[in-house]
Order: structure tokens, then sequence, then C-alpha cells
């Protein structure tokens, strides 16, 4: 017969998101940079180039995250607390809001 399925407990939609990591903005950032690149030497847009896939996208910011220099991870770390600071206002609005009703 197999195993019963657990139902996914899906969030509200009025939930706030949750803060990225400053690693997740340095890999956002650099993924809008080399689609681009890619996509004007192309001459197509960067979404229908097609010419880079993700795994490699993923292995090239990796390297280039960890040979960052020190002054620009600041930079990312410093974004990331602000999302994180962003998130924890949110929750705690989210919070109130909910107790309330």
């Amino acid at each position: 017969k197999g195993i019963k399925r657990i139902p996914r407990i899906r969030k509200p939609k009025d939930m706030p998101r949750r803060p990225l990591s400053a690693y997740n903005i340095f890999f956002k950032h650099e993924r809008a940079n080399m689609l681009l690149q890619v996509g004007d030497r192309t001459g197509k847009s960067k979404l229908s180039s097609g010419k880079l896939g993700f795994e490699m996208l993923a292995k090239s910011i990796g390297k280039k995250w960890k040979e960052l220099p020190e002054k620009e991870l600041k930079k990312y770390k410093a974004q990331a607390e602000q999302e994180m600071q962003r998130y924890k206002q949110e929750m705690e609005n989210y919070r109130h809001n909910i107790t309330k009703k």
C-alpha cells in the first residue's frame, strides 16, 4: 500500500518572507550581472539566452564569494543585517496583528 503522505502545512500569504543571507544577496546580485553579460553577448534577452546553466553559474558565484575581499563582504553582511532587522520588525507587526484577530 505504501507510506501515507503528510500534507504540507502552508504558510499564510500575509506572513513576512524570511530575510536573505549575505551569500544569497551576493548570489542574486552576481546572477543578475552574469545573465546581463550573457544576454549582451548573444543579442538575446537574459531569460531566453539559455547559455548559462545553473550548476556552472552556482559554481562560479561560489568561487567569487570565497575570493571576495573583506570590504565587499562587509557590504553584503550589512545588507543582510538590514534584511534581518526588517524581518524582525515585520514579524513583530504580523504577530501583533494576529493576536488582535
